[in-house]
């Protein structure tokens, strides 16, 4: 219990900072990879102050301001920002962006950082396919205490993803296709995604 209790305080002055995270993603594609993505989330306003560290991150691996979106845009060519808006009140950070790629190496960039490794642009005699890692997952269960710190700090935070390709989406590994070819959507609770043990993957295809 010695080693318990210190993690849990540990984890519980964490998710005090990261609570109140909410996150929305408006992905539009090509079938030539190229495309705009649109993002909207709201943070607690405690991260902008505490816990900046070198070139600008912070405790969420989320941008928060224009010159991180900015700095991201510099590495590739195929990225360009076209609208941002940050306002804030005593209790949130909300954020803004518009962004467009030409090519899907500036998409693998905006939502895999440089690995790319958790966006995936394919092509085959089907069609297209669009999987995106929406979190990484533990690895390991985690204890009942641990759930209820999560449930209690995320409980009203969602995570929400939508795709809206070049034309109508025909399967979907999560979520639900929406209506009149508008696409598909994933939305998940966040205190529900954050205690996956396994890789959340929404995969599009059309």
């Amino acid at each position: 219990m010695k080693q318990i209790i210190p993690g849990l305080l540990v984890l519980a002055l964490t998710l005090s900072l990261l609570s109140c995270l909410s996150v929305e993603s408006e992905l539009e594609i090509q079938n030539d990879g190229s495309g705009t993505l649109k993002l909207s989330y709201r943070v607690s306003s405690m991260v902008e102050n505490i816990g900046r560290m070198e070139e600008g991150n912070t405790l969420i691996p989320l941008p928060l301001r224009e010159e991180d979106f900015l700095r991201i845009a510099a590495e590739d060519d195929s990225i360009v920002l076209k609208d941002f808006n940050s306002s804030s009140d005593a209790d949130y950070l909300y954020i803004d962006a518009e962004i467009e790629f030409s090519r899907p190496e500036g998409l693998s960039i905006l939502l895999g950082g440089l690995s790319g490794d958790n966006v995936v642009f394919t092509q085959d005699e089907e069609g297209f396919t669009l999987t995106q890692r929406i979190y990484e997952g533990l690895g390991t269960p985690i204890s009942e205490d641990a759930k209820l710190l999560l449930e209690t700090y995320f409980s009203e935070d969602t995570v929400t993803c939508i795709v809206r390709p070049e034309t109508a989406v025909r399967e979907i590994s999560l979520g639900e296709i929406l209506p009149q070819g508008g696409g598909a959507r994933y939305t998940a609770p966040v205190s529900e995604l954050v205690q996956s043990e396994n890789p959340v993957l929404f995969t599009v295809k059309w």
